[in-house]
């Protein structure tokens, strides 16, 4: 009767013990949920896009005329950059142990020029004044052109000599723009091709930046040139920046950027609108994508459809 009891107490403990963690298990999560972000939209009626920050001129290629081993290099991603700012060196050493060679045939050249000039004002002197025939003609004429051959023969030393600086200029790599350094894929003692295709630095042009808007095709005719918008930081309302016009592409594309939403559909054509703006206090980066609000007033129009 005791076991019987016991077996009876255990069943019931068993029972209880199921359902509650059962109904533990059914309580409902607690889940912490943020606010959904609100736009501060500052137009009655709008259009919205997708933009994607882009360069103000298009992303130039920094490559090498001179191939050879990188020995310097001056600047690194994120850095602003003057026009004519040294970019990196290519070792120039070879060509640099020739510059004291023609600096000594220079100086060469220009000693026996000075000799040589001297010796022709001596005998331009003593055949001007000389009666008598203290020199002759013929002596006279070759004194003027060994002196003439001098000058070209210094003026040859210097060309050379200049050549050369000109070909050891070459071998450190200068900015042809204002701009940023995107990207730096070369290092100290890596060997560059004059001919490769691949990139060894991305420059854009100034502070100031494009922005690339997608607008649906049926939004299309809404758009009208000169309106204006406003871009934000997706996920941060609060961070905001204000677009200035600056063309419209009048040709309906293939949408090629995706923004990842479930919803979104990969067959969209669109319109691009391209809009230029000043860097912000906030970081923004080339290839950053903003969420685009266009002024779609039709009481703007001219003529409405």
């Amino acid at each position: 009767m005791k076991k019987f009891n016991f077996i009876i107490g255990l069943s019931l403990l068993g029972i209880i013990l199921t359902v509650t963690l059962i109904l533990q298990q059914s309580d409902p999560a607690k889940v912490n949920t943020e606010p959904i972000p609100k736009w501060n939209i500052p137009f009655k009626s709008f259009v919205a896009g997708t933009g994607i920050v882009k360069p103000s001129t298009r992303n130039i290629s920094i490559g090498t005329p001179v191939s050879g081993v990188v020995e310097e290099v001056y600047v690194k991603a994120g850095d602003t950059i003057k026009k004519g700012d040294p970019l990196f060196k290519i070792d120039d050493r070879k060509l640099r142990n020739q510059l004291p060679y023609l600096k000594a045939k220079v100086e060469e050249a220009r000693s026996a020029m000075i000799k040589y000039k001297n010796i022709y004002e001596i005998d331009k002197k003593l055949y001007k004044e000389s009666a008598g025939g203290a020199i002759s003609k013929k002596s006279f004429e070759i004194s003027r052109d060994n002196y003439v051959h001098s000058k070209a023969v210094l003026k040859t030393a210097i060309a050379k000599m200049e050549s050369l600086k000109k070909d050891i200029e070459r071998y450190t790599i200068h900015s042809p723009i204002d701009g940023i350094v995107l990207q730096c894929n070369v290092t100290p003692g890596s060997f560059l091709e004059a001919s490769a295709l691949t990139s060894h630095f991305l420059v854009i042009g100034s502070n100031k930046l494009n922005l690339r808007v997608n607008v649906d095709e049926y939004n299309a005719w809404r758009i009208q040139p000169g309106a204006k918008a406003v871009a934000f930081v997706r996920g941060h309302p609060e961070m905001k920046v204000p677009l200035k016009f600056l063309r419209i592409e009048p040709y309906i594309v293939p949408k090629k950027v995706m923004t990842g939403l479930p919803t979104e559909r990969s067959d969209v054509r669109v319109l691009q609108v391209i809009y230029m703006f000043d860097k912000p206090s906030f970081p923004l980066y080339v290839g950053e994508m903003m969420d685009v609000f266009i002024d779609a007033d039709q009481s703007k129009r001219v003529g409405q459809r």
